[in-house]
């Protein structure tokens, strides 16, 4: 049995967060997340202590484009802190995987984001029949549009 979190880890959760993972792992459940990354960095002590085994963490674009599609409440930049944070829960032993959704306001920034998220390290050599899948080392691209 496992429990997947999903948009739980924005930091007014996190005392919430934290009480239902005590009760996970004196359950013996595994817990892995679904994150926007923002505010990953207050949640690395907890992934690590609770044994998260993976999180996944999405984006909508490079740079300015996800910063122009996933508005912060305070108009500030994200998309550095969202990768910043997921190399943080790498370099702890997190797996982590990168989602991307893509549609018709971001479609043709992908060849920047995916040069970006190799130049990071997030993206290793791939075959081509993972390629076809749609999952590229740690990215995954889900298409918006057919939502």
């Amino acid at each position: 049995m496992y429990i997947l979190w999903r948009r739980a880890f924005v930091r007014k959760n996190l005392p919430v967060v934290r009480k239902i993972a005590e009760h996970c792992r004196e359950l013996d459940i595994t817990m892995t997340a679904t994150t926007n990354g923002y505010d990953l960095d207050k949640y690395i002590d907890l992934l690590t202590e609770f044994n998260f085994k993976q999180i996944q963490v999405t984006v909508d674009g490079v740079g300015k484009i996800n910063d122009r599609l996933r508005v912060h409440k305070d108009g500030v930049s994200t998309y550095e802190r969202i990768l910043a944070n997921a190399e943080r829960a790498l370099e702890l032993g997190i797996q982590v995987s990168i989602r991307v959704n893509v549609d018709s306001q971001n479609i043709y920034g992908m060849k920047d984001l995916i040069d970006d998220l190799k130049a990071r390290g997030f993206i290793k050599k791939a075959s081509n029949a993972k390629a076809k899948t749609g999952v590229v080392g740690k990215l995954k691209v889900n298409n918006r549009s057919s939502k």
